[in-house]
C-alpha cells in the first residue's frame, strides 16, 4: 500500500474524506507529518519492533572507537536500540568464531584505568548512544583483523514518496490505519468522529502486533536452588560460602 492510499483510508475513518474523494495536497502534507511522528514513536517501543537484526560490520581500520550511523565507520542507519554486541575472530577464515562482548555502562567504562591496551580480541564495549551516530568503544583495542556484530531493533518501513507501495509484516497496516485515524482527528477538526468503535479497533490491532512481537524471555533458576543440599547460599553476595556440615 502506498502512503497516500493509507492516509486517505484513515481520513475516511473519521469522515474527513468521502468514499470517492481525493485528498488535497495540503491535507496530505499535514497527515504525512503526523504519520511520520507516530511511526517514529513506535520505533522507540520494543513491542512495536517486529524483528531483531544481526548486522555484520567489517572495519576499514583497527581502532578503539567506531561510529555507527549513516556515513559512519559502520555505515548503516542508527538503530533505536542494540540488544547485544559481538566480535568475530577471523583466525580461521573457514569457520569465523563469533564471541559475545560485555556491554558496559558509562561508569564501568570510566573505571577502566588504561583504555588503550591492545589485544587480538576485544572483550568489552561501551555504546554512548549518541545521535545521529553511536560511538562504539571497544576494549582492549584490536590489533589483528576482526569483524563486529550488533543485534539491533529492526526499523519500521518508511515511504520514499506518496505513491510507492511498501510492505509491512502481517497486522501492521490495520494498526497504522486505525491508530493514524485517531491522531488525525484533532488536526482535521474531527475529534467528534473518533468513536469508541474506532478506538477499540485501533487498540485490538495494536495489541495483536504487540502479542506477535513479544520477545521470548530467558528463564533462569535461582542459584540457591542449584546448590547441593549441604551448601549455604549467601543471597547478599550471590556466593556459596560453605557447607552445612
Amino acid at each position: 500500500m502506498n502512503q497516500q492510499d493509507l492516509i486517505s483510508a484513515s481520513l475516511r475513518e473519521i469522515a474527513v474524506l468521502g468514499a470517492i474523494e481525493t485528498i488535497q495536497s495540503e491535507d496530505l502534507a499535514v497527515a504525512t507529518t503526523i504519520l511520520a511522528q507516530m511511526l517514529d514513536a513506535w520505533q522507540a517501543e520494543r513491542l512495536y519492533v517486529f524483528a531483531i537484526q544481526r548486522m555484520l560490520f567489517v572495519p576499514a581500520m583497527l581502532k578503539q572507537t567506531y561510529t555507527l550511523g549513516t556515513n559512519g565507520d559502520f555505515n548503516a542507519p542508527r538503530p533505536a536500540r542494540i540488544t547485544r554486541y559481538g566480535v568475530v575472530n577471523l583466525s580461521n577464515p573457514i569457520q569465523p568464531l563469533e564471541l559475545p562482548l560485555d556491554s558496559l555502562t558509562e561508569a564501568q567504562w570510566a573505571s577502566i584505568p588504561v583504555k588503550n591496551i591492545a589485544s587480538a580480541i576485544p572483550q568489552r564495549v561501551w555504546d554512548d548512544q549518541q545521535f545521529p551516530s553511536r560511538n562504539l568503544n571497544f576494549w582492549p583495542v584490536p590489533n589483528v583483523a576482526v569483524n563486529f556484530t550488533v543485534y539491533q531493533w529492526a526499523a519500521l518501513t518508511t515511504w520514499p514518496d506518496y505513491v510507492t507501495d511498501v510492505e509491512f509484516p502481517p497486522g501492521y497496516f490495520e494498526a497504522i490505519r486505525y491508530s493514524l485515524a485517531i491522531r488525525l482527528g484533532p488536526a482535521f477538526d474531527a475529534s467528534a468522529k473518533v468513536t469508541p468503535l474506532l478506538i477499540g479497533l485501533a487498540n485490538n490491532a495494536v495489541e495483536r502486533i504487540k502479542r506477535m512481537n513479544a520477545p521470548m524471555i530467558d528463564l533462569k533458576c535461582d542459584p540457591m536452588l542449584q546448590q547441593p543440599e549441604s551448601a549455604i547460599y549467601n543471597w547478599l553476595t550471590d556466593q556459596t560460602v560453605g557447607t552445612g556440615n
